[in-house]
């Protein structure tokens, strides 16, 4: 049984989920993890610097999952025009799929939109076939779905600026935005 401790590690009796941020060791792995998760080239991991940063966690040593939160500064991204700036952004969440539905994902979560905190806070979420997979976690962290975004990763996507797992002939996914203020 995984249960919450007063260090905010997620821990079984013989194996802590450990969250930290990105260190200059790990970045070649959580790329590389990234890259199986989201397909090659979807996001370049970095270390933590004034607009960007990477919290991993492990589980008994091993990388499990990582998310990237980003403070954006100028006036558009993703198809999102931006009037209030600087605003937080839950820029990507992964967790290798034998340790996902233990918390991990909404751990990485939580901990980037508290960083991101007092900005208003945007999430995305891909959208497959009526089904938004993130839609329960974003909401139990208390981000709210506010728009249909469309296709904003079809060209990316079609032109094969990153391999997307989820392709077969074209690009179908598309985004629901999320926010928190």
């Amino acid at each position: 049984m995984v249960r919450k401790t007063d260090d905010e590690s997620l821990q079984d009796e013989k194996k802590p989920i450990v969250y930290r941020y990105v260190e200059a060791d790990c970045i070649s792995k959580t790329q590389d993890l990234a890259d199986i998760i989201f397909g090659r080239h979807y996001t370049k991991v970095k270390l933590c610097n004034e607009n960007q940063f990477t919290i991993t966690a492990f589980y008994n040593d091993e990388l499990v999952g990582f998310g990237i939160g980003l403070i954006a500064k100028t006036g558009k991204y993703n198809n999102l025009q931006l009037s209030q700036l600087p605003i937080g952004i839950l820029q990507l969440v992964g967790v290798i799929p034998e340790y996902r539905n233990l918390g991990i994902g909404v751990g990485l979560m939580t901990r980037i939109v508290e960083k991101l905190a007092p900005l208003h806070v945007f999430g995305f979420a891909w959208e497959k076939e009526g089904v938004i997979m993130a839609d329960s976690r974003l909401t139990s962290i208390g981000l709210k779905k506010v728009k249909e975004m469309g296709h904003i990763w079809k060209d990316a996507c079609d032109k094969r600026v990153f391999h997307c797992p989820n392709r077969i002939d074209v690009c179908n996914c598309t985004a629901v935005l999320y926010s928190k203020k």
